[in-house]
């Protein structure tokens, strides 16, 4: 998913949250044009909403979408090797 802080990006991806939530993985792009502040947190806020268990507020967004990809990575690895 490429993300540009719009309203129209937003409303794109949220349209889109069947189909991610039918991915295995997702990979977020956040470009930062020439200083304008950072949409990641946005973007990973967003993704982050996703799914049933609430969200720790004390963790960035950006930041807790990140350990969520790797966790999701880490099962997924799990899993292809004990299928063995």
């Amino acid at each position: 998913v490429a993300w540009k802080d719009s309203h129209t990006t937003a409303r794109a991806l949220h349209d889109a949250v069947p189909l991610l939530e039918s991915t295995e993985s997702v990979i977020l792009l956040a470009i930062n044009e020439g200083g304008a502040p950072d949409p990641s947190a946005d973007a990973a806020a967003t993704f982050l909403a996703i799914g049933e268990a609430p969200r720790n507020a004390a963790i960035p967004p950006a930041e807790h979408a990140a350990w969520a990809q790797i966790t999701t990575l880490l099962l997924n690895l799990s899993e292809t090797l004990t299928r063995r």
